[in-house]
């Protein structure tokens, strides 16, 4: 088994008997990890995983790490080109960006929850000034149909009109404040 110097040089003198249990592997990684590596080599399939791994910094830094078997004539694994990436820079990058993002979707969802409560209390405002003027058009009309005197008639019809001019006019002030 042959280690790269580049490898050596970040990692130190890795201890292969251990390469089994990825001791190299950051614990709260370490699991999920080795269990997608046991999965590659029973079905001889490529490994490929983002993880953080322990340099000789005793840091963990983010590295994607990839694994390609290769196969002898028999179709059984021979051998694995793996190669890893430190992507460190990248993923803390990319891990204070969604942080921001879910700052800024919070903040988002909070405005639209206020503009929300805000249209309805407008919404409900608006719908009982309408509805007072269609109620009393409903009641006149009621009326008019029951009452045969022609002057109680107009003076109906007269109220009946005001009540249309307030309901027009009060469907404009909501029509342009939506503007």
């Amino acid at each position: 088994f042959s280690i790269n110097q580049k490898v050596v040089e970040y990692f130190g003198d890795l201890n292969l008997q251990d390469a089994g249990e990825f001791s190299g592997v950051f614990l709260p990684d370490r699991e999920k990890a080795l269990a997608q590596w046991k999965k590659a080599v029973k079905f001889g399939r490529n490994y490929e995983r983002e993880m953080r791994l322990l340099g000789t910094s005793g840091q963990p830094e983010w590295f994607l790490v990839k694994g390609e078997p290769f196969f002898n004539p028999e179709g059984e694994i021979d051998s694995w080109f793996c190669c890893s990436i430190n992507i460190h820079k990248q993923r803390l990058l990319q891990m204070a960006n969604q942080q921001d993002l879910t700052q800024h979707l919070s903040s988002a969802y909070e405005s639209l929850d206020k503009s929300e409560k805000q249209l309805s209390s407008i919404a409900l405002d608006q719908s009982h000034m309408v509805r007072k003027p269609v109620a009393n058009i409903i009641g006149i009309m009621g009326l008019i149909k029951e009452e045969l005197d022609d002057m109680v008639r107009n003076d109906m019809l007269e109220m009946l009109s005001d009540s249309v001019d307030e309901l027009d006019e009060m469907i404009k002030r909501i029509t342009n404040g939506i503007r």
